[in-house]
């Protein structure tokens, strides 16, 4: 098993790139992995290996299109990567 690390922007805040702009709905099977929606805000922060989401709409738990796992944070949805 792997250990879980929260990952965030840091403070200079490196050149961003939009990848995502929308993306479908996507049903999971329990009551804490619920219906997601990305309206808009999918970064990576480019040379420092850091994701972020911001999202608008009912994000609560899922996945990203890469199979990036994520949990929701108040306005802002940080990724939490898997290491082995």
């Amino acid at each position: 098993m792997g250990v879980w690390q929260s990952c965030s922007l840091p403070q200079h805040r490196p050149q961003l790139l939009p990848l995502v702009h929308a993306a479908p709905e996507r049903p999971y099977g329990t009551d804490v992995e619920k219906r997601w929606r990305i309206r808009f805000g999918m970064a990576i922060a480019l040379g420092a290996g850091v994701s972020t989401l911001d999202v608008v709409g009912t994000t609560n738990f899922g996945r990203d299109p890469f199979g990036r796992t994520f949990t929701e944070d108040t306005q802002r949805v940080s990724y939490a990567r898997l290491f082995d």
